[in-house]
């Protein structure tokens, strides 16, 4: 996924797309730290420290700080930090669940 947090050998990389921001700070477990911006509005950054189950947002321009839009899990409420997840680590349970048939499909 090229934006929001993706676990990879360096670290989790952090991306949001925010072009008219003037600065972008990633929120990570209590800590802070600048992103870098990069062509056409995103901001990235890799944190070695990030893991699963660590907690993050972004505060933009100095103030307001938001979850992450490209989230995979947000465990208390969708204005509070996102949580990063490892989606390969997730152990199906039912092997049988083949998905809802096209017909019946809701894309947002």
């Amino acid at each position: 996924m090229p934006f929001g947090a993706e676990m990879t050998a360096e670290g989790v990389r952090f991306a949001l797309w925010a072009p008219t921001a003037r600065e972008v700070r990633l929120v990570l477990d209590g800590a802070e730290q600048p992103m870098a911006t990069e062509q056409d509005g995103w901001y990235r950054f890799v944190s070695p420290k990030a893991r699963a189950g660590s907690r993050y947002g972004y505060r933009i321009d100095g103030d307001l700080v938001v979850p992450d839009p490209a989230s995979r899990f947000q465990p208390d409420d969708v204005h509070d930090l996102s949580l990063v997840v490892q989606p390969d680590a997730y152990e199906w349970s039912d092997t049988a669940w083949t998905g809802r048939p096209w017909e019946e499909v809701v894309l947002y």
